[in-house]
């Protein structure tokens, strides 16, 4: 089964030879952050089965699993089996109630009331309360605090501003009216688990969570088993009896062990690291379309990317319908460098940016190279394939990129927020305020770019204490045209995030941020 958003339009010898450039590499999905649950995997032929053990395979963790600092892919599926949020946040941007049983806003969304679910035990037996929600948010806001929540939660909720007003309430005052503000405390800021009032940081130590698994075995680069928490909640639809999760380093492998039955889910795939399993009729795929991918960010405050000209000319030298049949399969959809995806809410229309090669040159030339230019185009292995079409691509207009292909641990630890010109995996997020003040305004923890806009920054805070939705459409529109034509990111399509199974695998959604959601999985006899 397959379901994608998009196919190819359009055969050329230019594209064949950019594919071929595509599937020579094998990319590794990186993950900068978050979002939620879809349709389960599998249409199933009767009710759910009890008992046996599915095998999955995920990536590799980057370090040992940690909540409230983890940031990889790897990391974050073995703490998700084990803690939960407050809210879950879906793959189509609706919130569904996880840990909270409800959250009410006042009358400018300043002030935000979370009532709690009843009966919630953490895996040692002990009840969870307001006093455990206040230690967990408080964690990621505190002065002192390294979680890349810190940064979603920044100019929003400050240390101290967070109560409980009886055992099953907490309040949360924020330092401005913030319309999004539930997704800060779902799976959509995946740091934001609740984890008990007296955790030490040392979670593999004491995997302590509310989740439906308990973290029986863990061996670093290797493997994970988890089996149910009978307590749980929800335990009635927990139906399997464990789970053994390997971890895979390259999309070749795990495609391999998937067709060979070594595991029965691979819980993390793109059209360009697992390409065998989109056309193999052993297994089936599921994709759902994302709000994040692959973006490559110009040093604004560094020559020769501080001229506009010069951004712009790289941004017209691409050909996004090439670039998203070669890396995607055409599974997705062509963006036009802003943020707002065809997923959110508010609809924009700026006039597409299309491929021009003669006027990438011309801009060029009036910026001052008339002759092109030479730079080094930085991006992690993960999106090698991805560096080489730019390169490819690029140099038609005059751009002589060298590559630099750093392995995705030490980029992420040391240059992307400081290389020229770089590309970026981004992982979904549900609205796009969140991602506006991540990686765009002035103050943004993750501004790669390194772009400061006084007008952008002004209509990013309007939109976030925006409520009404027409308003908050409009002041999109006038967002989306700034960053088209200051183009500090471009940003050439937006893909699908899938996941490939055996057919006797029910229950599992494809999950937009690639999380793996297991608790509802199921195998056929």
């Amino acid at each position: 089964m397959s379901r994608s958003s998009g196919s190819p339009t359009r055969k050329s010898k230019r594209m064949t030879a950019f594919a071929s450039i595509a599937a020579a590499v094998i990319a590794i999905p990186l993950l900068a952050a978050c979002a939620t649950a879809a349709a389960p995997a599998g249409s199933g032929s009767g009710d759910p089965v009890e008992g046996g053990i599915l095998r999955v395979g995920s990536p590799t963790p980057n370090a040992i699993p940690e909540p409230v600092t983890m940031y990889d892919p790897g990391s974050i599926n073995v703490v998700q089996q084990v803690a939960e949020y407050l809210i879950w946040s879906e793959n189509d941007g609706t919130l569904t109630p996880q840990l909270a049983d409800s959250w009410e806003p006042n009358d400018d969304g300043s002030v935000w009331t979370i009532d709690l679910r009843d009966g919630v035990l953490f895996n040692d037996g002990t009840p969870m309360t307001s006093a455990d929600v206040v230690a967990s948010i408080e964690r990621l806001i505190a002065p002192d605090s390294v979680s890349a929540a810190a940064s979603a939660f920044a100019t929003i909720l400050t240390a101290g501003s967070v109560s409980a007003s009886d055992d099953d309430t907490v309040v949360f005052t924020l330092d401005r009216p913030f319309a999004d503000f539930p997704y800060l405390l779902s799976s959509a800021n995946y740091n934001a688990l609740i984890l008990k009032e007296d955790y030490d940081g040392d979670f593999m130590a004491s995997p302590i969570g509310t989740g439906p698994f308990l973290l029986e075995d863990y061996v670093a680069e290797t493997s994970a088993t988890f089996v149910p928490y009978e307590d749980y909640y929800g335990a009635d639809e927990v139906y399997l009896d464990q789970v053994d999760m390997t971890f895979f380093t390259d999309g070749t492998a795990q495609t391999s062990a998937l067709l060979s039955g070594s595991i029965d889910v691979a819980a993390i795939i793109t059209f360009a690291q697992n390409q065998a399993l989109y056309s193999s009729d052993q297994v089936e795929v599921e994709t759902t379309s994302i709000s994040g991918g692959t973006f490559l960010a110009m040093r604004t405050d560094t020559a020769p990317w501080d001229d506009k000209l010069v951004r712009q000319a790289l941004a017209m030298s691409l050909d996004r319908e090439a670039l998203l049949q070669a890396l995607a399969g055409g599974q997705g959809e062509v963006a036009n460098d802003h943020m707002f995806s065809p997923l959110y809410a508010q609809k924009v229309d700026v006039p597409q940016r299309e491929l021009d090669i003669e006027g990438a040159a011309d801009l060029l030339a009036e910026a001052g190279y008339p002759d092109g230019l030479e730079a080094t185009l930085s991006a992690p292995q993960s999106a090698s394939a991805y560096a080489q079409l730019i390169q490819q691509m690029a140099a038609e207009a005059g751009f002589d990129l060298t590559l630099d292909i750093q392995d995705n641990a030490t980029f992420y630890d040391t240059g992307w927020l400081d290389v020229p010109l770089g590309l970026t995996g981004w992982a979904a997020r549900p609205t796009a305020s969140q991602f506006l003040s991540l990686a765009f305004t002035s103050d943004a923890v993750w501004n790669t770019a390194h772009w400061s806009n006084a007008e952008f920054d002004g209509l990013v805070e309007e939109l976030q204490a925006t409520v009404d939705e027409t308003a908050r459409t409009e002041i999109a529109q006038e967002i989306a045209t700034l960053m088209n034509d200051e183009v500090p990111q471009i940003i050439t399509m937006w893909p699908e995030a899938g996941i490939a199974f055996s057919p006797k695998v029910q229950g599992i959604p494809v999950n937009a941020s690639s999380y793996a959601e297991l608790s509802h999985g199921w195998l056929e006899g």
